[in-house]
């Protein structure tokens, strides 16, 4: 007889009144067969002589006496655990499939959590740690690392179903046929990696709160994203999904597995394990948050000049202090040029403050009488400096009215190898290559030479007729100085805050210096009441190791437009940009021979610089002029421009107009062929050799019809038709080779060049491109 025809026999014999879970029961705790007698005990031990006999004397003991011999028991699968499904359901049914798209489900979550807490490209900060935090927060977060093993059901529940292993048997009970080795690593090994990603993505929200409250928001989504499954598994265990599904739930719960009896031990053990591991783990970082490892270590800093402009000079970069202690665990940042000014918090001024003094060494950047300019008062301020806002400038010891900024930036401005640009980082500063300037190495090649724009005015006159200004400015190389330098690169440009200086002369040979003053670049003719008679003594004052900017006397007669850190106006050099005049601060007093002053907004003037060197991407020709390109004495890129007759200017800017008030028959400079010309007009309704203004002779163009052109250009006043042929000797109107088309006007370039009259070489082919 069979295993299964005795059983079947064998439960026949037993009373309705019996439970079979009682006999389960029965015979685990005994570890043996326990014999239920009822009205028909004697028949059922009848049965049992009839087994007898017929196997002989073999004895059979049935699984749950098998189990307690071995110190486990028999289970069934958890009341509502999703990754059960894994293990009991076929591969066919709808519950396995079901289970695999909650995984699925989770996993995403969990996933898109973590890439929005972690910072994997950071290198300091992956877990995006706030820069500082205060003490209740501090321990609360050591709190929640001890208790949080307790709530992480699915990371213990799966390292437990894993550490009880797989139970060979089970595949031989009674609807365990689906129940394999391979699928029950399968569901313990998703189980454990959901477990996994939701105590890192808890641990990372923790320790990113700054407020007790906010941690108990952390805590009630943890719970939320942990009850994903089970409540997915309760829903379709009551039939609201589909009933082959609940039939499916309904197996899995019938289904029971050998366990170890040890699992207190082994629960408490693991619980102490992982709670050890997240205290570490809290412990090393709010020690690097203590230390201000989470800091910016080095901020770029520009202030409004609108009140006080020389405020704006205290621009440039700030290094943190390795001392957090002094200010309330908060850093305390220093100039970096000159180390004369800090930024600190205050604790009894409740604010950031901007201070300085003139003499070298150690000072207390909250000193009254040093501060410069301070955030908004906050009671409850902020670790971090970068947080601030409404800073305003401050008067002599905190006496009369604040001064908010208009315009005010403080960034974090580290230096790494994708913050340098065209430079190298050695650790605190960008190393510029040659050829390149600024911060973080963002500009190149500075212009040798800026001149006035001609469709615009120069500098006007001081009212008494004293002084006349300059059209023309000069790059300063420290070479020009007295010291031994022949370098062409950047290093040798003599620079103020970062950016070149420009030496002028007027008419009335008297000096000037153009400089960056923090947000503007400024026109002065002396500093520190020292005029500079030429080029050697300005580079030799500025470059000498007494001067600084920041305390030196100056008063400007014009200043240029604003330049604003990360704005479209910010740019290295004055080219291309407004200027204003200035208006003294009569009511307070400045310091040495400098008094405060500030940008008259309300007085713009009609002048405007630009580089004299053309560059046909960024600085290129006007009024179809083209950019003879090649490179100055220095290696420097140089181009000059080569205009059409009649325009006028360093990049052909000028267009001369028929009512220019020039004598009729003027001689000009020789054209390009040797031939002088005639400019002037008829003051009539015709132009130059008797041609309308509108409408040229064939084969001229121009203002006064005066440039013979054989190509039909985009220009004004031209002219053309089918019989003109042009002059073989004259120009074609088409640059580097280019032919021109006169009927369709239009110019057949030679590789490389573009552009409409092949003027342009390709961008690709230009060397020191935006070389400003």
């Amino acid at each position: 007889m069979t295993d299964s025809s005795r059983w079947n026999l064998f439960m026949e014999s037993l009373s309705d009144e019996v439970d079979v879970d009682d006999y389960i029961a029965a015979a685990s705790n005994k570890g043996s067969i326990v014999t239920i007698k009822d009205s028909r005990t004697e028949e059922t031990e009848a049965s049992h002589d009839r087994f007898d006999d017929e196997e002989g004397d073999e004895e059979q003991k049935p699984l749950v006496a098998v189990a307690a011999e071995q110190g486990r028991e028999l289970v069934p699968m958890k009341e509502d655990d999703m990754y059960s499904l894994i293990f009991t359901s076929a591969v066919t049914r709808p519950g396995f499939w079901f289970a695999l798209a909650i995984f699925t489900f989770q996993t995403v979550i969990m996933v898109l959590v973590l890439k929005d807490t972690l910072d994997f490209q950071s290198d300091t900060n992956k877990f995006k740690m706030p820069p500082g935090n205060h003490l209740e927060v501090i321990l609360a977060q050591g709190l929640l690392m001890v208790i949080l093993p307790q709530v992480a059901d699915d990371f213990m529940d799966a390292i437990e179903f894993m550490i009880d292993g797989y139970d060979e048997g089970v595949i031989d009970r009674e609807g365990c046929k689906h129940a394999t080795k391979w699928k029950w690593l399968l569901a313990g090994s998703l189980h454990f990696g959901v477990g996994a990603l939701m105590v890192v993505d808890v641990f990372a929200l923790i320790m990113q709160q700054t407020s007790v409250i906010a941690l108990g928001g952390v805590y009630a989504a943890f719970g939320f994203f942990s009850e994903i499954d089970n409540v997915a598994f309760q829903i379709s265990k009551k039939g609201l999904c589909s009933v082959p599904l609940q039939q499916d739930i309904k197996d899995s719960l019938k289904v029971k597995t050998s366990k170890t009896t040890t699992y207190t031990w082994h629960r408490r053990f693991r619980d102490t394990l992982l709670a050890g591991a997240l205290v570490v783990g809290w412990g090393v970082l709010t020690y690097q948050m203590i230390k201000g490892e989470f800091l910016c270590h080095n901020l770029l800093v520009q202030f409004g000049d609108v009140y006080n402009a020389h405020v704006a000079e205290y621009y440039g970069m700030f290094d943190m202090l390795d001392d957090l202690s002094k200010h309330d665990h908060r850093a305390v940042y220093q100039e970096r040029s000159t180390g004369n000014m800090r930024l600190a918090y205050c604790l009894k001024q409740k604010r950031w403050t901007l201070a300085g003094q003139k003499a070298d060494g150690d000072f207390d950047p909250c000193d009254e009488t040093l501060i410069v300019a301070a955030s908004q008062e906050e009671n409850n301020p902020g670790f971090d400096i970068l947080t601030t806002t409404s800073w305003s400038v401050v008067p002599a010891a905190l006496v009369g009215e604040m001064r908010p900024f208009t315009d005010f930036t403080i960034k974090c401005n580290e230096c790494s190898e994708l913050t340098c640009g065209s430079g190298t980082c050695d650790g605190v500063r960008c190393v510029c290559q040659d050829g390149h300037f600024g911060i973080n190495c963002e500009f190149a090649h500075p212009c040798d030479h800026l001149t006035l724009n001609r469709n615009t005015q120069a500098f006007p006159v001081a009212k008494l007729g004293l002084v006349s200004f300059p059209t023309e400015f000069d790059l300063l190389r420290l070479s020009d100085g007295s010291k031994s330098s022949t370098s062409g690169d950047s290093s040798n440009v003599l620079q103020i805050e970062y950016r070149p200086v420009y030496f002028g002369k007027s008419e009335r040979n008297r000096t000037f210096v153009m400089f960056f003053a923090g947000r503007r670049f400024v026109l002065v003719d002396k500093m520190d009441d020292q005029v500079f008679a030429n080029k050697q003594e300005a580079v030799d004052y500025i470059s000498s190791d007494t001067f600084n900017i920041l305390h030196s006397g100056y008063s400007p007669h014009y200043v240029s437009g604003a330049m604003d850190v990360d704005e479209p106006n910010e740019k290295a050099i004055p080219d291309r940009i407004g200027w204003y005049r200035v208006r003294a601060i009569d009511q307070m007093s400045g310091e040495g021979n400098k008094g405060w002053w500030s940008v008259a907004m309300d007085e713009p003037v009609e002048t405007k610089l630009h580089c004299a060197h053309c560059n046909e991407v960024s600085n290129p020709c006007e009024n179809f002029g083209y950019c003879n390109f090649t490179n100055n004495s220095t290696g420097t890129p140089f181009g000059s421009c080569v205009c059409y007759q009649g325009t006028q200017g360093s990049l052909c800017e000028y267009d001369e107009k028929c009512n220019d008030p020039v004598e009729d028959d003027q001689t000009h400079d020789d054209d390009d062929d040797g031939i002088p010309y005639t400019l002037g007009c008829f003051y009539s309704t015709h132009c130059q050799l008797d041609g309308t203004c509108a409408n040229c002779p064939v084969g001229l163009w121009g203002s006064r019809c005066a440039v013979p052109i054989p190509c039909h250009l985009a220009a004004k006043n031209a002219k053309f038709d089918d019989t003109y042929k042009g002059d073989s000797s004259a120009f074609n109107g088409c640059f580097r080779g280019g032919t021109c088309d006169h009927k369709t006007g239009s110019c057949t370039c030679l590789e490389p060049y573009r552009g409409p009259l092949c003027q342009f070489p390709n961008v690709t082919d230009i060397k020191g491109v935006n070389f400003y």
